[in-house]
């Protein structure tokens, strides 16, 4: 029964966090928008390379793309 409980309050905190996100990264608040994340390094092993040639493939539908990634110095 507590994994049910976990599950109702998740569902119910999802769409108030992806648009929290949102307006946090200055991106319109739309809970129909898909929501594409990425946090890593940007090092090919990372899969860096992947989402930067989807890119304009995704850029094509209805979709916002947040990209948050540190670099080795």
């Amino acid at each position: 029964m507590i994994f049910g409980i976990f599950l109702i309050q998740v569902s119910y905190a999802k769409p108030l966090l992806k648009e929290a996100l949102q307006a946090e990264v200055g991106l319109p608040v739309d809970r129909d928008i898909p929501v594409i994340g990425f946090i890593g390094r940007l090092e090919e092993q990372k899969g860096s390379d992947i989402l930067a040639s989807a890119i304009p493939m995704l850029v094509k539908y209805n979709v916002q793309i947040i990209v948050l990634v540190s670099v080795k110095v």
